[in-house]
């Protein structure tokens, strides 16, 4: 126990007194006890919480995997519908991560795809016209409505050069919005034409900045449309011309 010793004799004349501190066996056990007690409150309430902690973690991480899988399964439904060649098919996707790219991957993917798809398809309907038919005017107005859908243009024309010496090509020509009508035309082939289509190259741009094409002015559109031209040739001679114009 605490003590301390009161000096009294050299004032009061009397024996010095000694203060001894004690306290009672009931006193600090019961302090004990109150000790204890937040230790067994810590006991009982840590599974408690542990148990409240695995709870919100599996929330949550459910609530994050439905949030996966809702772009998952979007992904997956379009893949189908690209299996079943509906190439018109996009995935909106505004998550905020990683399935955003994907699926703007997948739309780039799927507008190639039908672009192609397009091309084939038309690519075959031409053929096929080809060959169930000897029309000209079948053929050609197959493959101008075909080559206006396909391509992003205004105006398509065939130009068929006349036998002999004759400067001059039937053209068919089909505009853009009114693809099942060809116009039959005729025009001349000057021969600043015939030197440019016949200069070797896979495509010529048509211009009339001098006036020196008839070929150019023969076509029905505007004069400051683009034309760009596509010579055919047959035995190192210019057959046919195809033309698209913007």
């Amino acid at each position: 126990a605490r003590y301390r010793n009161l000096f009294l004799q050299p004032r009061f004349l009397v024996e010095d007194w000694t203060f001894v501190l004690v306290q009672s066996e009931v006193e600090v056990l019961n302090l004990m006890e109150n000790l204890l007690d937040p230790m067994e409150n810590f006991q009982w309430a840590f599974p408690l919480v542990v148990l409240v902690c695995f709870w919100v973690v599996l929330i949550l991480s459910s609530f994050a995997i439905r949030r996966s899988l809702v772009p998952l399964d979007r992904l997956t439904e379009a893949t189908q519908r690209i299996a079943d060649r509906d190439f018109s098919t996009r995935v909106d996707v505004s998550s905020g991560d990683e399935f955003d790219d994907l699926a703007d991957a997948f739309n780039t993917m799927s507008d190639r795809l039908q672009r192609q798809f397009k091309t084939l398809a038309t690519n075959a309907e031409i053929h096929r016209a080809i060959l169930s038919t000897i029309d000209t005017t079948s053929i050609v107005e197959t493959a101008t409505a075909g080559a206006l859908d396909t391509i992003d243009c205004d105006l398509v024309s065939v130009g068929v050069r006349r036998g002999g010496d004759v400067e001059e090509v039937a053209l068919f020509c089909a505009v853009k919005g009114n693809v099942e009508t060809v116009s039959d035309l005729t025009s001349g082939l000057s021969t600043w034409d015939v030197d440019t289509l016949s200069s070797g190259h896979e495509s010529v741009v048509l211009s009339d900045d001098g006036g020196e094409s008839e070929l150019l002015a023969g076509l029905p559109s505007s004069t400051d449309s683009i034309v760009v031209a596509f010579p055919v040739m047959l035995r190192s001679r210019l057959a046919a011309v195809l033309c698209i114009g913007r």
